[in-house]
């Protein structure tokens, strides 16, 4: 599920309840131009680490993690997710409760999920959305409580 980004200065939150038992399963909130232009802000797990938070990111079609460590979220059943864009750039933080956030220490440029910098021709304009998959194939189900877009000043 996702919806446009309509603002210059927008925000989008979520709550979710995931427990996923690899790293294969995976959600989140996805900041999405096209399959090649996203950036994902997922919890899965890590063998050593435990649950955890990690950004995902596929730059015309070239993928990488920019974090340097995954930021470890074991014990937390309910984790809340934001995202927040101020015109040229957009970042993620993440909560226990949905009032102390934590931010993520990156910034991501906003022009690279617009239709004049992936590929041409595209056309769809920016989305942000939630996210889930299950690549082991055991459909581990992913529970957002609620999402919510609201344009900033």
């Amino acid at each position: 599920m996702a919806r446009r980004l309509q603002d210059f200065y927008a925000e989008a939150e979520t709550a979710l309840e995931f427990e996923p038992q690899n790293f294969q399963q995976m959600a989140g909130l996805v900041c999405f131009y096209d399959t090649g232009n996203w950036v994902y802000l997922r919890v899965s797990r890590d063998e050593q680490l435990g649950k955890t938070l990690n950004i995902l990111t596929c730059d015309n079609g070239h993928y990488d993690e920019p974090l340097a460590q995954e930021i470890p979220i074991e014990g937390l059943g309910r984790v809340y997710l934001r995202v927040r864009f101020a015109r040229e750039t957009f970042s993620f933080a993440y909560s226990a409760n949905g009032q102390d956030w934590q931010p993520i220490p990156l910034q991501f440029p906003a022009y690279k999920l617009s239709d004049d910098y992936c590929r041409g021709l595209g056309f769809t304009g920016t989305f942000i959305g939630l996210c889930a998959q299950d690549l082991s194939g055991s459909r581990l189900p992913a529970d957002f409580d609620f999402f919510s877009y609201r344009a900033k000043e």
